[in-house]
């Protein structure tokens, strides 16, 4: 299904407010992060999946020369439910910050 190992799958939103509840799961790999939202949809009886990507920042500062160009390397995460952003890490020692809801990058800065 992905051209590329998983680097981190990370539990994001949990909604209980509806009678089946909903989730949200983040997924990394080298080149893309995904969000996953699963609802239950009355008229199949039934999970569905939806599928969204996060729009990502075009440079930083450690770089992976791949086929179509240069990306960062995410390593792992961690999701702040009150303020809806997800927290990344990556191999080159910055912490990117990214909205859950809108799917947008928000800001990097170097933690080494």
């Amino acid at each position: 299904m992905f051209e590329f190992p998983t680097n981190f799958l990370t539990w994001a939103d949990i909604n209980y407010n509806e009678k089946f509840p909903s989730y949200t799961i983040c997924h990394a790999n080298i080149n893309n992060i995904n969000c996953y939202y699963f609802f239950y949809e009355i008229s199949s009886m039934q999970y569905s999946m939806k599928t969204n990507k996060f729009t990502l920042p075009s440079t930083g500062n450690i770089f992976i020369k791949l086929k179509k160009g240069y990306t960062r390397t995410y390593t792992a995460s961690a999701y702040d439910p009150n303020l809806g952003i997800l927290y990344i890490g990556t191999s080159g020692g910055e912490l990117t910050l990214y909205n859950i809801k809108n799917l947008f990058f928000k800001s990097a800065f170097s933690v080494i």
